[in-house]
């Protein structure tokens, strides 16, 4: 009897153990289908991702008022965006140079590709091997900024051209900077001009605007 009580107290610890090694798995299978559930119902932009969340969660007895709310992710991206430092002033700055008149950039030019004067004015840099920008204003992210050049200069014709930050006008404006020798030094940053101005004399480039056709 003594070894017949020992079998039955074994067996019913070893049906223990596997009770709740199976009722463990069942709750970990559980979880992992409730953050299934979660994601798909977080899908607002796949309709048919977000219905199958809807039955998963009807077939579990979920109230779907319940998981609402905003998920965890968003609570995380939430969280971190408002323990992240404001912008510096620096920062700030910098992005409010954006755009014509830059003079930490020795040269830009706003204009069209379809435009013969735009691609002369660019010629004309590209063989005087300036650095500058060009924004193409045909660009649906440029377009905003013909009406601005326009009430800014008082210029309504492509090329736009600024030099250091300072407006210069159109391809035949530029064209007489660099016949007067003038292209290094306007193009060159704003606070080297002082040694510039010790070791040659200029002079300052006023050229009344002439027409220019625009494409």
């Amino acid at each position: 009897m003594g070894f017949a009580n020992f079998v039955k107290q074994q067996a019913k610890r070893g049906a223990s153990i596997a009770g709740k090694q199976v009722l463990s798995g069942l709750n970990r299978v559980d979880e992992l289908g409730g953050e299934v559930r979660d994601y798909l119902l977080e899908r607002e932009d796949n309709p048919k991702l977000r219905a199958i969340g809807e039955r998963l969660a009807k077939l579990g007895g979920v109230n779907l008022e319940d998981v609402s709310g905003p998920s965890a992710y968003e609570q995380e991206v939430a969280a971190a965006s408002a323990a992240a430092p404001p912008p510096t002033a620096a920062a700030v700055a910098s992005a409010e140079k954006t755009g014509p008149g830059d003079s930490d950039i020795a040269a830009q030019i706003y204009g069209k590709e379809s435009c013969p004067w735009t691609g002369r004015a660019r010629t004309m840099l590209n063989e005087a091997k300036v650095d500058f920008d060009f924004i193409e204003l045909d660009d649906s992210e440029n377009t905003h900024w013909e009406g601005k050049l326009n009430a800014q200069t008082g210029q309504n014709t492509v090329p736009y051209v600024f030099l250091r930050g300072e407006f210069v006008g159109g391809f035949n404006e530029l064209s007489e900077v660099v016949r007067l020798g003038q292209l290094d030094y306007r193009t060159m940053p704003v606070e080297d001009r002082a040694a510039a101005d010790a070791a040659r004399p200029h002079a300052t480039v006023s050229i009344a605007s002439r027409t220019e056709t625009a494409a």
